[in-house]
């Protein structure tokens, strides 16, 4: 969801899971919470929600230019591949 939010220039509100805070880095394509912290997910809707148009803009342009770099789908496929080829030399 995250990616397809990106691809279409929207930054995102993600949970602090996972790789998500190398996705989003926090503050430039979205926002990071805790998932068990309802204070923590209240707070980085309120800070999506006090952008200013502008800075929406700007944030969903890093967004959409961050996914057109980084996760097309034959990068993705050579990371895979650099991936498999270290896990099998070793």
């Amino acid at each position: 969801v995250i990616a397809e939010a990106f691809a279409v220039g929207r930054p995102v509100l993600a949970a602090r899971v996972a790789d998500h805070a190398v996705l989003v880095s926090e503050g430039v394509r979205g926002f990071l919470f805790d998932p068990e912290d309802p204070a923590s997910i209240a707070t980085a809707i309120a800070r999506l929600q006090g952008l200013g148009h502008p800075d929406r803009l700007v944030m969903g342009a890093a967004a959409r230019a961050f996914a057109e770099a980084e996760l097309d789908m034959e990068r993705c496929a050579d990371r895979y591949e650099q991936l498999f080829a270290e896990v099998t030399a070793r």
